[in-house]
This record gives C-alpha cells, sequence and structure tokens, in this order.
C-alpha cells in the first residue's frame, strides 16, 4: 500500500517545482521579447542605413518552423509529465497555478 506521506510529499514537492518554473519562465518570457524587440531594431536601422540587406521572408519561415518544434517538445514533456503520477500532477497544477492566474491587477 503506497504510504499518504510519501504521495503528499511529492505532491507538494512537485506543486513547488511547478509553481518555481512558472515563475521563472514568465520572467524570461518578458525578457526574450525584450531582446526580440532590440534586435529587429538594430536589424532594421542597419537595413535602412544600407550596412547590411536582410531577407525578412526567410528569417520569418525560420522563426515560424521554429515554433511549431517548440510545440511538439512541450506536448512530449507534458506527457512525461503526466507519466510521473503524483509529482507529475502536483507540478501540472503548480504550473497551472502560476501561469494561469488572473492577469494584471487593476488599481
Amino acid at each position: 500500500m503506497v504510504e499518504l506521506d510519501s504521495v503528499g510529499m511529492k505532491g507538494g514537492a512537485g506543486l513547488a517545482l511547478g509553481a518555481t518554473t512558472a515563475a521563472l519562465l514568465k520572467f524570461l518570457k518578458e525578457v526574450l521579447k525584450i531582446f526580440a524587440l532590440i534586435q529587429v531594431g538594430i536589424l532594421s536601422f542597419l537595413e535602412l542605413s544600407g550596412v547590411i540587406t536582410v531577407n525578412w521572408s526567410k528569417l520569418w519561415d525560420s522563426i515560424t518552423s521554429l515554433g511549431g518544434l517548440v510545440g511538439d517538445a512541450a506536448t512530449s514533456a507534458f506527457d512525461a509529465l503526466m507519466e510521473m503520477g503524483t509529482f507529475g500532477a502536483g507540478f501540472t497544477a503548480g504550473f497551472a497555478l502560476v501561469w494561469f492566474r488572473g492577469g494584471k491587477k487593476s488599481e
């Protein structure tokens, strides 16, 4: 028989790790947005100055194909977490709690 303490410990550890992961990903998402905007600005400036020539259609095709790879990786990671039982359920709950909680607070 499975001990209740062990199940609670695994679920709690998964919840804490999931919440921490979601908070870190939210922060990194904002940082990457800033870096992407800076890079697009620099590329646009250099192209308008005549220093470089940017093939925007090829760049956009590369970005959109990369999005599909990320989606496939996320799906396989989610499937692996679901097979981990209590820890996976706790991780998913903690991640969802932080990631999907209310939007911007109105003052």
